[in-house]
């Protein structure tokens, strides 16, 4: 099937690929520089698909903070998955995950780094899984608190199905994550701003 497409693709855009690669009209109409284009291109493909998708969100949280999210593809080679009734994925290696309805996950929160002026804090993001869906999740769904000599950031993730709230609180040159919840209240506050 995608060799089939790439086929079309190839055939319906060779006036495109002589003009934009200065490629001779009788090397592109020869059969053989047809079939290896379409190998580079599935080549290419390949690639970037084995490769792993990365999706990337800044969040402006005011003038001087940043929080820049990655997202990735979810890759279960090699993880051990618990479900209820059989049916409802509930836990990954043994553990409670985030962010699904109890399907098997597409996305998984990667990375998180929160930028303050000039410094840098990696924050904590094992098993936040489908984080956002869309390009980039709502800049609304986070907070900052400054409370005394610390900074507590409070995030909402979903990808429509499984809702949960984290929290983050910075001191000094440190990060922890201190709340991972699912709970509808912890959710609720943050939503609401409170």
């Amino acid at each position: 099937m995608l060799v089939h497409l790439l086929i079309l693709w190839v055939t319906r855009h060779e006036s495109a690929l002589k003009r934009q690669l200065r490629i001779p009209a009788d090397v592109v109409n020869n059969a053989n520089m047809k079939i290896s284009i379409l190998i580079t291109i599935t080549l290419f493909l390949v690639k970037f698909i084995a490769s792993g998708q990365v999706d990337k969100a800044s969040i402006h949280l005011n003038d001087t903070i940043r929080l820049d999210l990655y997202r990735t593809i979810f890759d279960s080679k090699g993880k051990h998955f618990e479900y209820y009734d059989n049916q409802y994925l509930f836990s990954i290696n043994g553990i409670t995950l985030f962010g699904s309805d109890g399907d098997m996950p597409k996305y998984q929160l990667e990375k998180a780094v929160l930028f303050i002026g000039n410094k840098k804090f990696d924050l904590q993001v094992d098993n936040m899984y489908n984080p956002w869906f869309g390009e980039k999740p709502f800049e609304r769904s986070f907070k900052l608190k400054f409370d005394g000599s610390q900074i507590k950031i409070q995030g909402v993730f979903s990808d429509g199905a499984g809702l949960y709230g984290a929290e983050w609180i910075i001191k000094g040159h440190s990060s922890l994550r201190t709340i991972l919840s699912e709970d509808e209240q912890i959710v609720i506050g943050y939503i609401l701003n409170q």
